[in-house]
């Protein structure tokens, strides 16, 4: 450490500049950077929904995963005037408002075919009144991230064709929606929202940290390199976008970890230098600083890149896209701690403390600090009983917990796709946006007799599930007919445009398969669609092989894919913390101890967490306009690896004192007391701005981030107060030498410290 410390003194010029010129180059690349991360959690690898989707791109004529929705509404009737269809008109406005959209959207190289109520059998595309219309844009290329691109296009070229018509008709009013418009959409809010958290987070972070270290420098330095941290790592993601597909949620908790993590590190390096200070001159400072501080950083950030680094085992793009996202933004957070921060400090040795008037907010009276300590050493068994009491009470809600997908009635109104949305509900009874798509496979021509009579009678089966709305297949586009009429009209010769177009939406290219689309009622929550589709895939029918996937089933696939990951994600986190913390403090039930009561403190979080947002407790204080009524299926999973390791932070900023005063005295009560007082108060202010910083995200309109926000928030204040401030050091003080048994060292090492300490 020693050689590292020189190092950074000696080319400290050399290093800030390339520092300079990386912040420079981050803030250009984040600004103009056209790479755009996407809302969709991805295909499941694996997984029944991706071989269904699989089978609809290779044997099916219409792919069904790269559409856009055009909801087309109005006061008038709409109606088609074939008259006018394909002609190129010069005056487009003197043209019906459906003509002049189907023909300009049929021109577009980008777009394979438009389908409408006028020209299919699809009743669902127009309303009852007729006064709103739906168009389906079939596009030439399949993929989810092209659409996603598209949007903006199709807008501007539906606002075009809106303009010209809104003379005549001035309530007219055109909304893109459909799920890569919705992912579009999210991404746009997402980017927006994470800007403004961040400069609410900075100017807060700031003002806190004045009063802290009664510095504007001091606050400065640290400031700065949260904000290093964090635009350095989504500077880095924007790149990897251009080549991976990354959720954009990864920007956000960059944002959120990249900020608090940053500032903490610089708040622990900055407390323990100035202390430093008083006693050695600059560059020893620095030295004595990394020695002990910089030791805690590391440990504390490997830590936390373990939880983050077991988000790749589910394999999934949402936990992928985090564990990128999160790794990153640790890396840079312990880079900019033990290499930008300790350059500034001895850089600005001479002006560390200005203004010195600032030096009438000096409140520092550890007087009060100790006198807790030793309150509670004294009073440690009913320390340790009430507050385990308080947690286990407050994780009880868990075991209520249900499980969900993000759902549209939960994002933003200012989202044109969600407006649409609203729209489609008004013309479809069912949920049009998340269908459900059954798969049937036969060994023989779908629309043969027998296979037309089976396929009618399981869909008139399927009917009476009350949870489905509408079925979209080869035998219920017409109502009064039935199995033999249908028989008829696909096997016979004359061309019936109706049965054309089915025909070709609906059956392989082999005619060994067919699709039905199910509509789950819109009045279901994402979880009850949920269990629907366990109910469907349970469904056997002879002479059929049934696969149930599309968009509402990814979800369900996700959650299913998560748990069974979860033990296994649980196992290695747990396991990689034992053995460094075991490392870091030679003893044998610290890390056990460790891993209980950040687990107790976890569940007290998720506890909190149901009470908000599945039962609504405290949702104004948070601004929750429409809960969920559940929690997302990520967010247990996520929380646990960035929350079990992040509260590792506290864990170790306590215990590294602690067992530092040990090995020097080997009295384990002074020990407990003297690193309770040393670093209750850098406990308490690394803890008051995690929450500025997870905070700001409470307020976010999008479900996910604001979730998280909650999450982390209430699971620092928990993990900040009673558990580093109470449970730990109580526990620690009824277990005694236990805390430091450790077969490969003996208790002889830690006596001779003890009289050498005594005879000094």
């Amino acid at each position: 450490m020693k050689s590292f410390s020189n190092f950074l003194i000696k080319n400290r010029i050399v290093i800030l500049l390339i520092w300079v010129i990386v912040i420079a180059v981050s803030i250009l690349n984040v600004a103009f950077n056209k790479n755009s991360f996407e809302a969709g959690i991805g295909e499941i690898n694996n997984s029944i929904s991706k071989e269904v989707n699989d089978n609809l791109k290779s044997n099916f004529k219409e792919k069904f995963s790269s559409n856009l929705i055009l909801v087309i509404s109005g006061t008038k009737e709409f109606k088609s005037n074939p008259e006018m269809k394909g002609r190129n008109i010069l005056r487009p406005y003197e043209e019906n408002i459906i003509n002049h959209l189907e023909n300009t959207l049929n021109k577009r190289r980008e777009i394979k075919s438009v389908i409408t109520q006028f020209n299919s059998p699809v009743s669902e595309l127009i309303s009852k009144d007729k006064r709103t219309v739906v168009f389906l844009i079939q596009l030439k290329n399949p993929d989810f991230s092209f659409a996603e691109g598209f949007v903006p296009k199709l807008r501007q070229i539906t606002d075009i064709v809106l303009e010209s018509h809104l003379k005549n008709e001035p309530d007219l009013k055109i909304y893109v929606t459909g799920n890569a418009a919705f992912s579009y959409d999210m991404n746009i809010i997402s980017e927006k929202e994470g800007k403004e958290s961040e400069k609410k987070v900075l100017v807060l972070s700031f003002l806190v940290l004045i009063f802290a270290f009664r510095s504007i420098t001091a606050s400065l330095i640290a400031v700065v390199a949260g904000f290093s941290s964090s635009i350095i790592a989504i500077s880095l993601l924007k790149i990897i976008t251009g080549y991976l597909s990354l959720s954009l949620f990864c920007q956000n908790v960059s944002t959120m970890i990249g900020l608090g993590l940053g500032i903490d590190y610089s708040l622990l390096l900055i407390t323990r230098y100035r202390e430093e200070r008083e006693k050695f001159p600059a560059e020893e400072a620095i030295f004595n600083t990394l020695k002990t501080a910089g030791l805690s950083v590391m440990y504390s950030g490997v830590t936390i890149l373990i939880g983050f680094l077991a988000l790749f085992i589910p394999n999934l793009k949402l936990t992928n896209s985090i564990a990128f996202g999160g790794t990153l933004v640790v890396l840079f957070s312990i880079l900019t701690a033990l290499v930008f921060t300790p350059i500034m400090l001895y850089i600005c040795a001479k002006i560390i403390d200005f203004p010195k008037f600032l030096e009438v907010f000096n409140f520092k009276n550890k007087g009060f600090s100790k006198n807790w300590a030793i309150f509670l050493v004294k009073h440690s068994l009913k320390a340790t009983i009430l507050s385990l009491f308080i947690l286990l009470v407050i994780s009880y809600p868990v075991l209520k917990i249900k499980l969900s997908d993000p759902e549209i009635r939960t994002m933003p109104d200012s989202m044109e796709s969600k407006q649409g949305f609203y729209q489609l509900q008004k013309i479809s009874s069912g949920n049009v946006m998340f269908p459900i798509y059954i798969l049937v496979k036969s060994e023989r021509n779908i629309i043969g007799t027998e296979n037309l009579i089976a396929l009618s009678d399981l869909t008139e089966q399927l009917k009476k599930d009350k949870r489905i709305s509408q079925i979209f297949s080869l035998v219920t586009f017409k109502k009064e007919f039935g199995p033999l009429q249908y028989t008829y009209l696909y096997n016979s010769e004359i061309e019936i445009p109706e049965i054309k177009f089915v025909k070709s939406i609906l059956l392989s290219n082999d005619g060994k398969s067919t699709l039905l689309q199910v509509l789950p009622a819109k009045n279901l929550h994402s979880y009850e669609i949920n269990k629907l589709i366990d109910t469907l895939r349970k469904i056997k029918y002879k002479g059929f092989d049934l696969k149930v996937g599309g968009p509402a089933s990814v979800s369900h696939d996700l959650i299913a894919r998560l748990y069974q990951s979860f033990p296994l994600i649980i196992c290695v986190v747990y396991l990689i913390t034992m053995v460094l913390l075991i490392y870091a403090f030679k003893s044998l039930l610290i890390p056990l101890k460790a891993i209980v009561v950040n687990t107790i403190s976890l569940l007290s979080c998720y506890g909190i967490l149901v009470l908000i947002f599945q039962y609504g407790w405290f949702s104004q204080i948070i601004n929750l306009k429409y809960s969920p009524e559940s929690i997302l299926s990520g967010i247990p999973v996520i929380l646990f690896c960035i929350m079990f390791s992040l509260s590792m932070d506290y864990e170790v900023f306590l215990l590294s004192r602690i067992h530092e005063t040990y090995l020097k005295t080997g009295d384990n009560e002074a020990s407990i007391i003297t690193g309770l007082t040393e670093t209750s108060g850098v406990i308490t202010k690394a803890a008051l701005i995690m929450l500025i910083v997870f905070g700001a995200f409470t307020q976010a309109d999008i479900i996910m981030i604001k979730m998280l926000g909650v999450g982390l928030a209430t699971a620092v204040f928990i993990d900040a107060t009673l558990i580093r401030l109470i449970l730990v050091p109580a526990f620690m003080k009824l277990a005694g030498k236990a805390n430091w048994y450790f077969p490969l060292l003996t208790p002889p090492l830690y006596d001779e410290k003890r009289k050498v300490n005594k005879n000094l």
